[in-house]
């Protein structure tokens, strides 16, 4: 049975401790630096490039506001 105080994402020094939205977009954002600065262009990615173009990509295929909204975690749909 599940740790009912388990987490996907902890911190190092504390495996209890749940890791904020802040320090995960942090770390994958330097990640997607270090890779943007390996491509040919050096494009500016980051975690919210990524998700922007899946809302865009969805709204294409889908046309399903309400769908895209609960997939990305927004509770107003004119959030961005």
């Amino acid at each position: 049975m599940k740790n009912p105080v388990s987490h996907i994402f902890t911190s190092e020094l504390n495996h209890y401790q749940m890791l904020s939205r802040e320090t995960i977009g942090r770390d994958i954002n330097g990640i997607m630096h270090s890779v943007s600065e390996s491509l040919l262009n050096q494009p500016k990615i980051t975690n919210n490039s990524f998700r922007v173009g899946y809302m865009s990509k969805s709204r294409e295929n889908t046309k399903d506001i309400k769908f895209i909204r609960q997939s990305i975690d927004h509770r107003k749909i004119d959030s961005k």
